[in-house]
C-alpha cells in the first residue's frame, strides 16, 4: 500500500478508519503517486508514455504474464516469510487484513477491496516502476535502477519485519517490467500478490 508521509504515520494503517476517509486517502495517493511522476518523466526527463509503461501492445499476453509471475513472486515471498517468522517470531499483520476483518458493512469491505486490487497496485507501480525505475535506469543503468527503485518501494511500506519480502517482490516486479516494458503485467502481478497475501497468508 502506498503510504503518505504528510501526517507522519500513514492514515491507511489505522484499521478503525471510516470507509470515506480511507477512500479519500487512497484517492489522494493515487493522484500524487500516479499523475505527478508521469508529469515529471514527460516534462523534465524527456520521457515518453511508452517508457513509463503505458502501452497496449500484447495486452493479453502481458495480462497472463502478470497473473503467472504474481503467483510465482507470492510463492517465493511466502517461503522467505516463513523463514523470517521462524527467526522473528510472529510477523506483522497486513493492514488490509485488519481493515477487511473490521469492515462493518459491504460498502466498507468493497472500499478496502478496491484499494487492495486496483488503487494500490496502480499508484505504486506507476511510481515505483514507471517513474523511479525509469529515471534511475537512465542515470545509473539497469542494476542500480532496480536496487534504488526497490529500496524506495520497500521504504513506502514501513515494516521492518517484512523488508526482505517486500524488497524481493519489488525486484521481481521490476524484472517483469524490464522484460515486458509495460505496466499491465506488473500492476496485475502486484494485485495478485496483494490478494494472495491477504486471503491465503493470514496464518
Amino acid at each position: 500500500m502506498v503510504l503518505l508521509f504528510v501526517l507522519g504515520m500513514p492514515v491507511s494503517d489505522n484499521p478503525n478508519l471510516s470507509p470515506g476517509i480511507f477512500l479519500l486517502e487512497n484517492l489522494i495517493e493515487a493522484v500524487v503517486f500516479t499523475l505527478l511522476p508521469i508529469i515529471i518523466v514527460l516534462k523534465y526527463y524527456d520521457g515518453t508514455i511508452a517508457e513509463i509503461g503505458f502501452t497496449r501492445q500484447s495486452f493479453g499476453r502481458n495480462l497472463l504474464a502478470g497473473v503467472l509471475v504474481g503467483f510465482l513472486i507470492w510463492g517465493i515471498v511466502s517461503i522467505v516469510d516463513i523463514g523470517i517468522k521462524s527467526i522473528w517470531g510472529k510477523g506483522s499483520q497486513n493492514p488490509y487484513i485488519q481493515m477487511l476483518e473490521m469492515a462493518d458493512s459491504p460498502i466498507s469491505y468493497f472500499v478496502v477491496l478496491i484499494s487492495l486490487v486496483i488503487m494500490g497496485p496502480v499508484s505504486e507501480e506507476v511510481y515505483s516502476r514507471g517513474f523511479a525505475y525509469t529515471i534511475f535506469k537512465k542515470r545509473f543503468g539497469k542494476t542500480i535502477g532496480l536496487i534504488i527503485s526497490s529500496l524506495l518501494f520497500t521504504s513506502l511500506h514501513f515494516d521492518i519485519r517484512q523488508t526482505i519480502q517486500i524488497f524481493l517482490a519489488s525486484v521481481g516486479l521490476t524484472l517483469l517490467f524490464e522484460r515486458t516494458k509495460s505496466l499491465v503485467p506488473v500492476i496485475t502481478a502486484h494485485a495478485i500478490i496483494n490478494v494472495c497475501s491477504v486471503y491465503l497468508g493470514k496464518a
